[in-house]
């Protein structure tokens, strides 16, 4: 699940800042509730961050990223590294407007969570807890036409990220985090020395 590797991922970050000495908090929207944790140093404050995470129950879960970032830009002024992890479709609905105030006053770097493959012969709905029926999941149409949209919409996501900036990185599975994580943080650094 996306949650699985949206966790793993947010554990990287956090284990490396709190590594380097850095206060780390988080935020996510649940059904536009907000749960933040304050910036706070050490792995007992990432553990708990993690855990809270791993206890939300997201099935059907409508967040609104956009609400996230925005409370950021109203209520936290110093300068921070801001890790936005996220899937195509959270980051696409991130609008210019947002970027561009969030991107003034912090480092932002995102990490895109992939979609699974819905055709590719074996795909499992896990939130339903059954396979994709081979007729859809076997469907060359189909698959065309998924193919084409997830590349549309990510071209869409990075031609709007370079315009302000932002490091990005797109991970696929739990084999792909340290290696892309280790990348985006270069990127980072890189585009600092610029």
């Amino acid at each position: 699940p996306k949650k699985d590797v949206a966790l793993e991922v947010a554990g990287v970050f956090g284990y490396l800042a709190a590594k380097n000495g850095d206060n780390v908090g988080a935020m996510y929207n649940r059904d536009g509730m907000f749960q933040y944790f304050q910036l706070k140093p050490g792995m007992e404050n990432i553990e708990r961050i993690l855990a809270s995470y791993d206890k939300e129950e997201f099935s059907d879960y409508h967040g609104d990223i956009t609400k996230s970032l925005d409370y950021i830009i109203k209520h936290i002024r110093r300068k921070m590294v801001i890790f936005v992890i996220s899937d195509a479709a959270g980051i696409k609905s991130i609008s210019d407007d947002i970027l561009k105030k969030l991107t003034y006053q912090h480092d932002v770097l995102v990490a895109d969570i992939s979609d699974a493959d819905f055709t590719d012969g074996n795909a499992y709905n896990v939130d339903s807890g059954k396979y994709i029926p081979d007729f859809i999941s076997e469907n060359k149409k189909l698959k065309q036409i998924e193919q084409d949209t997830k590349k549309q919409i990510f071209e869409e996501n990075e031609k709007k990220l370079l315009k302000y900036r932002v490091v990005s990185t797109k991970i696929d599975s739990k084999e792909d985090i340290v290696g892309k994580a280790i990348g985006l943080l270069g990127g980072h650094k890189d585009a600092n020395c610029r």
